[in-house]
């Protein structure tokens, strides 16, 4: 099977997509499925940090999806990020229980195991 490779169509010039998966393990560092140059880390309920290798960019957006074995557990849920700091090449991922924002409280959750993050991180490389 081959594909078929066309450029893509943005308003920007030179904005490149990170996909980042992951696993959740609990109070723990969950499990990277993809995530090219990216490690992710568990720093406290529901809060997870994602490091570059490299400096990626510049931060254009961002975009979320969860996946899970049971998909109740994860109806409703959302997920923030925090300001990219273009020293550390690090961002902060907090994911929030839906649950418990339709009672109108905000709870962080964390990720169990055979719940999945999908994260696709825009950034902008100009000159390079």
């Amino acid at each position: 099977m081959s594909l078929d490779a066309f450029p893509a169509r943005n308003t920007e010039p030179s904005v490149f997509t990170d996909k980042i998966r992951f696993v959740g393990n609990g109070a723990a560092d969950p499990t990277e499925v993809f995530g090219q140059n990216v490690a992710v880390t568990w720093v406290a309920t529901g809060r997870y940090l994602l490091t570059w290798k490299d400096n990626p960019g510049a931060f254009v957006g961002y975009s979320h999806g969860f996946q899970s074995t049971t998909i109740n557990a994860l109806r409703g849920c959302s997920v923030t990020v925090g300001v990219f700091s273009t020293t550390a090449y690090t961002m902060e991922v907090d994911v929030w229980d839906g649950l418990a924002q339709a009672a109108g409280v905000w709870v962080a959750r964390d990720l169990a195991a055979l719940e999945w993050l999908n994260l696709s991180i825009d950034f902008q490389r100009l000159g390079g």
